[in-house]
């Protein structure tokens, strides 16, 4: 049986990195409609194969091969008979992380021969609507000769668990549009992305994962956590995703991904989740009891970061701080200063003269870091137009406790997977908050919650922040300087 592949050949090495092969036609007895291999060893990584077409291994077929495939799809891929829509095992060993196979002819055919067995690894894999709805559509073992199947941490249709794995489940993968606008699968405009619930979020193995391999088939981060979706997968988190694609919400339905509209400051997301604040005031899931726009969680008193909702419409104003209470330095009390331009988004410092300037392209809610601004204090926010005329002050406390020296507080306690507000007792709470910051974890409390190391607190969460909240747990004095003397 001859090839009727676009890549074809036989005995030694073969990498295939970002290829995509579409309507490769092979001829009656032919393997292997886009690849055809025999006795090589094989890396296949993000290529895409739609639309081929041969007698057997529609996509691809692979003879006495050993070789891997990672964040590969296959679509609308056919043979004419002897097995393979999608891809056809012959004898050797072939391992599958994160790929998908949907509305090929058949899925994968794993045939053995009297020169050796055939053996197929699938890990956080999907095989979903391949000629049909059983298990051994999706993915079948000719037992005339020796061939073997396991399967972990992905989604098969009519899984049965005769083949060995565990993790493995037989739920619909909710494909956005998996034969397109066109209906019809096996065409470019097929989307086999994940979509809002479905149960191959968070659902495979993490270290199953080639750790060269750090993107999915778009290019984007391979792992990324959806704060919506419980963990079922396992490995160190984020979780995985199964299938070529990791997932992205699109929670405002404006067509941009939520982390895109986060980046590019359309949509703000003042508790750091990746969740676009209004989605979460749409849905009720965070409150906004005084209905200004802003998360209640957010506008709660921080350690080093002063938060407040910027007004004024498009005129310019200039924003004047003053510390009107300090418990570890009263002697500053009444010292000012103003905001200045911000050095990154929602994040400014202060500076000795006013800033006028028009906040209405700003986050909601801006926070003042900088050596002033010290725990167990209480500050007045002013707006004025002139430096003459000035608002109503807006009074701001920093975390307050019953022992001054306690300026450690971060955070309350954990529930729900969110933390509270400081709560007055600086424990190892804290210092747990910190690290899960540190380690991106999806409980992690704001980086304004737990940035409280240096003079000028920096934006960056390192071990020299965990240190200090470990100083206020042991009751050390506050180690920054005076406002009054700051620089």
């Amino acid at each position: 049986m001859g090839c009727g592949a676009a890549v074809g050949g036989a005995d030694g090495g073969l990498t295939l990195d970002d290829c995509t092969f579409i309507a490769n036609v092979g001829g009656f007895g032919t393997s292997g409609g886009a690849v055809c291999l025999s006795n090589v060893e094989l890396t296949v990584t993000n290529c895409v194969f739609i639309g081929n077409e041969a007698h057997r291994g529609g996509g691809m077929s692979l003879w006495e091969t050993n070789g891997t495939l990672t964040n590969c799809l296959f679509s609308g891929n056919s043979e004419a008979g002897l097995g393979g829509g999608g891809l056809h095992i012959g004898p050797g060993s072939v391992g599958l992380t994160n790929c998908v196979f949907s509305g090929n002819s058949s899925g994968i055919w794993v045939k053995g021969w009297i020169t050796g067995a055939a053996e197929a690894t699938l890990t956080n894999c999907i095989l979903w609507d391949n000629g049909g709805t059983t298990e051994e559509q999706q993915i079948e073992v000719d037992d005339s000769y020796p061939g073997t199947v396991r399967a972990d941490y992905s989604c098969i249709q009519g899984w049965t668990g005769q083949w060995e794995g565990v993790g493995t489940i037989d739920d619909d993968p909710l494909f956005i549009d998996p034969d397109g606008g066109d209906d019809l699968a096996g065409t470019e405009d097929d989307d086999l992305r994940l979509s809002a619930g479905s149960p191959c979020i968070d659902a495979g193995d993490s270290l199953a994962v080639p750790v060269e391999v750090t993107t999915d088939l778009d290019g984007n981060p391979r792992f990324r956590d959806d704060p919506r979706t419980l963990d079922t997968g396992v490995g160190p988190p984020p979780v995985v995703d199964m299938g070529a694609y990791e997932y992205f919400a699109d929670c405002n339905g404006n067509g941009v991904r939520d982390d895109y509209d986060i980046a590019a400051g359309t949509s703000w997301d003042c508790n750091e989740n990746i969740v676009p604040d209004e989605c979460e005031l749409a849905a009720s899931t965070s409150a906004d009891l005084n209905d200004n726009g802003v998360l209640d969680e957010c506008e709660g008193p921080k350690n080093r970061y002063l938060p407040f909702v910027p007004g004024g419409g498009t005129e310019p104003v200039a924003y004047q701080i003053t510390l009107t209470h300090s418990g570890d330095f009263p002697g500053s009390v009444g010292q000012s200063w103003w905001a200045d331009s911000p050095e990154s988004p929602g994040i400014v410092r202060l500076t000795d003269g006013p800033v006028f300037r028009d906040w209405s392209g700003d986050p909601p809610l801006i926070h003042v870091g900088d050596c002033p601004v010290v725990p167990v204090a209480t500050f007045e926010i002013r707006s004025t137009p002139d430096g003459v005329v000035f608002s109503d002050p807006v009074v701001v406390p920093t975390v307050g406790r019953p022992g001054s020296k306690q300026w450690g507080d971060v955070v309350g306690t954990l529930e729900g997977g969110s933390w509270g507000w400081p709560n007055g007792v600086v424990n190892m709470d804290d210092v747990m908050a910190a690290v899960q910051k540190f380690q991106h974890l999806p409980t992690a409390p704001p980086l304004v919650w737990v940035d409280v190391d240096g003079e000028i607190p920096n934006a960056v969460l390192n071990f020299t922040d965990i240190f200090r909240i470990v100083q206020g747990f042991k009751g050390e004095p506050y180690p920054f300087s005076d406002p009054a003397e700051c620089p």
